[in-house]
């Protein structure tokens, strides 16, 4: 029931369930909170991050250049996933991120065929950027390399769904 309220799954009664194709109305509606959230968090972290969580930032964009040269996608993507987590942590508005995190299911499922689908990566490129700011503690920048990190996906859509045709609702 719960696959169903989030839409990830469609059920039919007496015939059974079929995972939902993806509906970008949803994509953008996460992407929004995302944006929102994200871009504020950065800024915030510029004016709070410590000697420590500038050192662990660092060591995850390191893992990421390590990840992306072994092309283990799963794992970069894992990465990704904990260099956002930490910048929420350095900001002190971890719940914030467990609420963003509940409406990412979505865009989440176009992320993974993002790195499937698209052969140049600037994902690592971006974090690298991020880091920098928030390490110059420039929030008006931090906040710049986060609104272009976030709006990747869209640039990536037309590759996604040229690829993967068969996985998205049709709009019409």
């Amino acid at each position: 029931m719960e696959l169903a309220k989030s839409k990830i799954v469609e059920v039919y009664p007496q015939s059974g369930s079929v995972v939902a194709p993806i509906d970008y109305a949803l994509i953008e509606e996460a992407w929004f909170v995302r944006s929102v959230l994200e871009t504020a968090v950065v800024e915030l972290a510029c004016d709070t991050v410590t000697p420590e969580g500038l050192e662990e930032l660092e060591h995850n964009v390191k893992l990421q250049e390590f990840y992306r040269e072994d092309k283990d996608l799963e794992k970069l993507l894992e990465l990704d996933n904990e260099f956002h987590q930490t910048l929420f942590r350095i900001a002190g508005k971890q719940q914030a991120y467990e609420l963003m995190r509940s409406m990412m299911v979505h865009f989440d499922r176009v992320r993974h065929m993002s790195l499937n689908a698209v052969s140049n990566l600037k994902l690592v490129e971006d974090h690298r950027g991020i880091f920098e700011a928030v390490k110059a503690r420039d929030g008006k920048l931090a906040k710049q390399k986060m609104e272009r990190h976030l709006e990747r996906y869209r640039v990536d859509e037309e590759a996604i769904r040229r690829r993967y045709p068969e996985y998205f609702r049709d709009e019409t």
